[in-house]
């Protein structure tokens, strides 16, 4: 396949382009001007990488047309994975990346002769306020959400859903928490499941405070789920799903594990990976614990997102793609650990 790919550069996109040519896919990766050169350095060692100098900010994306005339149109696919995620982002920067980026890249997936297909990555956080079964068809653009990172993806995704695509089909996918590498563990920033990480391996150290320590507090609401997914389980099913596309017009994914895991297990299971010696107790609903995370070091964005009872559905999923399973988080938490040793240095 002929695969134009954004985002390349990003901790999601390195593992779906290395997992994209192991296949033996022709990928050209938009890339900006500006980080040309490191693109070139990474995919270094892939013959079968183009760059293609673009800016998603701009209405014509591509900044320089020549030479890539053949892969432009002749693409089978279009992954627009580019956009910032940070919970704290400033409202102007998410919907410049987001929104304003995403806009184009439709524009510009529009004006292609021949696309089958334009898959757009989006996040489970534009439904994470919501409580109970989230299907994945389910998307209300009036929500206003909690943060401007899912405030912008949930308008971005409804600019993908509402566009005239005439032949071409459309692939809506939403990604749990992505977390490191479940084989070696490797992540790139404290970001977060890591925040907590980064709490209890420094408790690790506070033996004395730990020893007087009851029990580690745990807000929000009985049966806050928390989906993690680790990146290479994450590039593994997007490349398998770019392959391998259903018949559907439009179809949306919840790229979830299969195993609803309670942020309250999450916190024992944790703290016990961490050698952190305590129970875990549920203390009563309230948000005067908003306040108190920055104080350990937890964003106080992360708030919301640890009273959302969400349960997000894989039945389309399980449908086109029944053998995609996660591992189990206990399983490579392990890994995790390991791997952010070097975050918190």
């Amino acid at each position: 396949m002929n695969i134009l790919l954004t985002g390349a550069t990003g901790f999601i996109g390195r593992r779906l382009t290395h997992a994209l040519a192991a296949k033996g896919h022709k990928i050209g990766l938009l890339i900006r001007p500006s980080s040309l050169a490191r693109a070139k350095k990474t995919f270094r060692d892939l013959p079968n990488v183009h760059f293609i100098e673009a800016d998603i900010s701009r209405n014509d994306v591509v900044v320089r047309v020549a030479g890539t005339e053949a892969i432009l149109q002749e693409t089978d696919a279009v992954i627009h994975l580019a956009g910032t995620y940070d919970l704290a982002i400033p409202l102007e920067e998410a919907y410049t990346n987001n929104v304003i980026g995403t806009q184009n890249m439709v524009w510009f997936a529009q004006r292609l002769n021949r696309l089958p297909y334009f898959h757009y990555i989006s996040t489970y956080a534009v439904n994470s306020h919501c409580q109970g079964h989230v299907g994945e068809d389910q998307i209300d653009a009036t929500s206003k959400l909690a943060d401007h990172y899912a405030q912008t993806k949930l308008q971005a995704e409804s600019i993908v859903r509402q566009a005239a695509w005439g032949p071409t089909k459309v692939r809506i996918y939403r990604p749990g928490v992505i977390v490191g590498d479940s084989l070696t563990g490797a992540m790139d920033k404290i970001d977060g499941p890591y925040f907590f990480f980064r709490l209890f391996n420094q408790m690790r150290k506070w033996k004395s405070l730990t020893r007087r320590m009851p029990f580690f507090p745990i807000v929000g609401r009985q049966g806050a789920q928390v989906p993690l997914l680790p990146v290479n389980i994450l590039a593994d099913w997007l490349t398998t799903m770019v392959e391998k596309p259903s018949a559907h017009e439009l179809r949306s994914y919840h790229l979830v594990s299969q195993e609803n895991l309670l942020v309250e297990n999450f916190l024992r299971e944790s703290l016990k990976a961490y050698s952190v010696p305590l129970m875990v107790r549920r203390m009563p609903e309230t948000r005067l614990f908003n306040p108190v995370l920055p104080l350990v070091g937890i964003p106080r964005e992360v708030a919301p997102y640890l009273y959302s009872t969400a349960s997000f559905s894989r039945e389309h999923v399980d449908e086109d793609f029944p053998n995609l399973k996660a591992p189990l988080f206990s399983d490579y938490l392990p890994k995790l650990v390991e791997g952010a040793r070097g975050l918190f240095e």
